[in-house]
């Protein structure tokens, strides 16, 4: 029910395209070492928003540096603002919600994937990867009042069935052999171990918390504490703000 509750969220296709993890920083490095080192090689690129997330970072330079593949920065101007630039939804630097559209767009045009960071997004707005036509999205329960250490990745099946493990044990098999096995089906097949099951019961109820108050509410008052603080931090001497100016933009 939890996973069909995290499906129903993120406008997914299939319950089996719902991993749970531990956080945002699971799910990157599950995409990074299941996904990226098999299929990244010399010459190929990996494009990473310069304010992205350190745990957004840290996973491809790993990658780069196993596979050769090379690792390049996509800069914002100054108030934080991309052109048609991004891969973080909405930066932790600058509040900044990107054209993740346009990006996920021109990116499958030249045949890549994209990897969505949704980490601040998720507790703040409605999200349809269909729509967005992501491959994968990572997004933290804690940040929308669920407990610490219950994380999800979303995968397009295709791609998950494709990719192997990313840890190996208990419960991600079918059968064991002496010298072989036979792994899970998805989305079993990802989560090996004893899964956080208390923590995806969890993050159901924090989801249907949420969504009771509704986005349009949530916003709004989200809306009127963010102008208030930039209103009063504006007036302490020697405090910069970094981003836009404009509240509606953090």
């Amino acid at each position: 029910a939890a996973r069909d509750c995290v499906r129903d969220f993120l406008h997914a296709e299939d319950s089996a395209e719902i991993i749970f993890t531990r956080n945002t920083t699971e799910s990157i490095n599950l995409v990074a070492y299941s996904y990226g080192l098999t299929h990244l090689k010399t010459g190929d690129e990996i494009l990473v928003t310069i304010d992205s997330h350190h745990s957004n970072l840290l996973p491809w330079q790993m990658v780069a540096r196993q596979t050769g593949a090379t690792l390049r920065y996509l800069d914002c101007e100054q108030d934080g603002a991309y052109e048609v630039k991004a891969v973080t939804h909405v930066s932790n630097v600058t509040g900044r919600l990107d054209p993740i559209e346009a990006i996920i767009r021109l990116v499958h045009e030249q045949g890549g994937v994209v990897l969505v960071d949704a980490a601040q997004s998720a507790p703040h707005m409605p999200i349809d990867v269909q729509e967005l036509d992501a491959d994968f999205l990572a997004f933290s329960g804690h940040k929308l009042m669920a407990p610490m250490g219950i994380g999800v990745l979303y995968g397009k099946k295709a791609l998950l069935e494709d990719m192997p493990p990313f840890l190996s044990g208990g419960e991600m098999i079918d059968s064991v052999s002496r010298f072989d096995a036979v792994y899970a089906p998805l989305p079993h097949k990802f989560e090996a171990g004893t899964v956080n099951g208390g923590g995806a019961v969890a993050l159901q109820a924090a989801i249907e918390y949420m969504e009771g108050i509704g986005w349009r509410e949530i916003n709004k008052q989200e809306e009127l504490l963010t102008e208030m603080a930039m209103g009063e931090m504006k007036r302490i001497p020697g405090v910069h703000l970094i981003g836009s100016t404009d509240p509606k933009k953090h």
